[in-house]
């Protein structure tokens, strides 16, 4: 994904694509990754309120998983880019049901 690029379109049309993939062949582990990334990616752009709904969601898929390694490896990347960010990190606890919904 383009998401260093300075291609921020072509890197949020790439997010959407690859998370619309991963839930239609039922990957939960992929659309939680691809979550977890995407968030990343927002909050790079400044765009904290959504970053940290996408990475509970995803973080959410990943424990209903029971994927440790995953999601502490996707929790120490959100704490050091809410560190570079100059924000808190994200909650560790999100939505039950783990679906991502957008920023209303």
């Amino acid at each position: 994904l383009r998401c260093d690029s300075g291609k921020n379109g072509q890197a949020e049309a790439e997010f959407q694509l690859a998370l619309s993939i991963s839930r239609e062949v039922g990957d939960r582990r992929a659309e939680a990754t691809g979550l977890c990334d995407y968030a990343m990616f927002l909050l790079k752009r400044g765009e904290a309120a959504a970053a940290a709904e996408h990475w509970g969601n995803g973080a959410a898929i990943l424990r209903s998983l029971r994927d440790a390694t995953n999601l502490q490896d996707k929790g120490q990347e959100m704490r050091v880019q809410c560190a570079n960010a100059g924000i808190p990190p994200f909650q560790e606890e999100a939505r039950a049901d783990g679906v991502d919904r957008p920023q209303g």
